[in-house]
């Protein structure tokens, strides 16, 4: 069984960046879904019920960390994982 993973970043290319890793072992990894923005990231995981998130923590409308608060009930097993490319 392999873990199912959301992406989610303002950035086109970090998404599929992420993807094009994650795709190199789709016996343990599967993309479930991208969202390009935070208000997407919610309604995906809560369609996709992913394992991991990945996401960015600045993000167009909601945040990486609002995400994070507001799947942390509806999924409460979710694995999530922020990034940032900002030096602050």
């Amino acid at each position: 069984m392999s873990v199912k993973i959301l992406i989610a970043d303002d950035e086109f290319q970090a998404r599929e960046g992420l993807a094009a890793i994650l795709a190199r072992n789709p016996q343990e990894w599967t993309v479930a879904g991208e969202a390009s923005n935070g208000q997407e990231a919610v309604e995906k995981a809560i369609l996709h019920r992913p394992d991991i998130l990945i996401t960015d923590i600045r993000m167009p409308g909601l945040s990486g960390i609002e995400v994070l608060h507001r799947l942390k009930e509806a999924l409460p097993q979710l694995v999530v994982i922020l990034l940032t490319g900002f030096s602050e």
